[in-house]
């Protein structure tokens, strides 16, 4: 295919209906300079502005002229479509209301402004978002990191266009339609709100009920057989090798798939000072966010030798006091999160060490209790694993749903 064009296998339209190349039924849009105004204020338009689920703009930087991106060069008005040609997979599209007319975009987005006696604005931002123009532009883009399509790549896919009435019959449908599905998203998120704080209400619950019942409770250092900072290596080192955890490797004390996990170069001496064994413990020492320092996660398998991050720190407790899913879900949890943030010191980042945690108060039920609350939360874990699936399917359901409203709309079918 060649590039600058686009194929589209079209279906057979209705009566009065036709095919149109999207660049014939919208207006060239004017240029921005807002450095020649150096004291004036603008608002500025980037893709990270854009929802790319509801499609709307959410936010923008308020900027002097004096202080504008290379890149803050095209003047939006209302109604005007902006399509970001990065990444378009992503549908970061949208439709400008009359607050950020007059307002300048990035030139990341191709500005697409309704010929109004062809098509109305609603029309293109819907078809913009739908997977008739998306199926097109695909095969269009070039680059990997990010690909990419021009303006004039976005300009060439073909468009069903109907009379004017009809669209905006066909549109009012579409909107209809589609705030019976916000409605539904709303109830969805509630759903995935309540979902991910089941396992965090429970925990917490549970633990501060121990530590009512005045539970035996001992320093966590009194727990440990043996603790380490992880390893430090320059990234030159990183590509092939050995596996290493790290924070990006794990969430809900739980590792990712082991086969992502990143790969450095190792000595022997140094996989043999930092390689993990199944039931460590490793805790986050250091952190830009408060609310993940000190996240926390137990090794319960090893598919082959796997070292941790300098950022970590890695605990093998006294297992017949303790069992590691018991100190990871305490510190998770409300009564062990108080702890760390009170323990928590910030200078770039926050921070704490191994003696901060080992002065953190544990309750140490009996094991045969400790049994009972460990396979207690597993339980509650795959309840909370089960409904995140549902959930993820419940959203996709939600989102093919979407884009059938949109395919019967521009087939006529509405």
């Amino acid at each position: 295919m060649a590039r600058g064009t686009c194929n589209v296998e079209k279906w057979p339209l209705p009566e009065g209906w036709e095919w149109k190349r999207l660049g014939k039924v919208v207006v060239k849009t004017e240029r921005a300079t807002p450095q020649n105004c150096p004291e004036q204020k603008f608002g500025y338009i980037e893709i990270s502005s854009i929802d790319s689920q509801t499609g709307e703009i959410k936010k923008l930087r308020t900027l002097l002229g004096k202080d504008a991106p290379s890149r803050a060069r095209k003047q939006v008005r209302t109604d005007d479509v902006i399509f970001a040609t990065t990444r378009p997979y992503l549908r970061n599209i949208a439709i400008v209301p009359d607050m950020y007319s007059g307002e300048v975009c990035t030139t990341g987005f191709c500005v697409l402004r309704a010929t109004r006696e062809f098509v109305e604005p609603r029309w293109i931002y819907h078809l913009t978002r739908s997977n008739v123009v998306m199926e097109q532009v695909k095969p269009l883009m070039h680059g990997a990191s990010y690909p990419a399509i021009t303006d004039r790549e976005l300009l060439s896919v073909e468009i069903p266009v109907p009379p004017l009435e009809t669209q905006r019959r066909i549109v009012a449908r579409i909107e209809e339609l589609f705030a019976e599905l916000d409605a539904a998203r709303r109830i969805h998120a509630a759903f995935v709100h309540d979902a991910e704080h089941l396992f965090p209400a429970i925990s917490s619950t549970l633990f501060a009920s121990l530590i009512a019942e005045k539970q035996l409770q001992l320093p966590f250092a009194e727990l440990i057989v043996d603790s380490r900072n992880g390893l430090y290596k320059p990234q030159t080192f990183y590509g092939s090798g050995t596996r290493i955890v790290r924070i990006d490797s794990f969430e809900s004390g739980k590792i990712r798939r082991w086969g992502e996990l990143k790969c450095l170069e190792v000595t022997l001496s140094e996989l043999e000072k930092y390689c993990l064994q199944i039931g460590d413990v490793l805790v986050n020492r250091v952190n830009g966010s408060i609310d993940v320092l000190g996240k926390a996660v137990t090794v319960d398998q090893l598919p082959e030798p796997t070292v941790f991050e300098s950022n970590i720190m890695r605990f093998r407790l006294n297992t017949t006091l303790v069992f590691p899913e018991f100190v990871v879900a305490f510190l998770s949890a409300g009564p062990g999160r108080v702890q760390i943030r009170a323990k928590a010191r910030a200078i770039q980042q926050f921070s704490i060490n191994q003696s901060d945690v080992g002065s953190i108060v544990v309750p140490v039920p009996s094991l045969p209790e400790l049994r009972r609350i460990v396979a207690y939360l597993d339980e509650v874990q795959a309840h909370t694993a089960a409904l995140r699936r549902s959930a993820d399917a419940i959203a996709a359901d939600l989102d093919r749903l979407e884009q059938s409203i949109l395919a019967q709309a521009f087939q006529g079918k509405l």
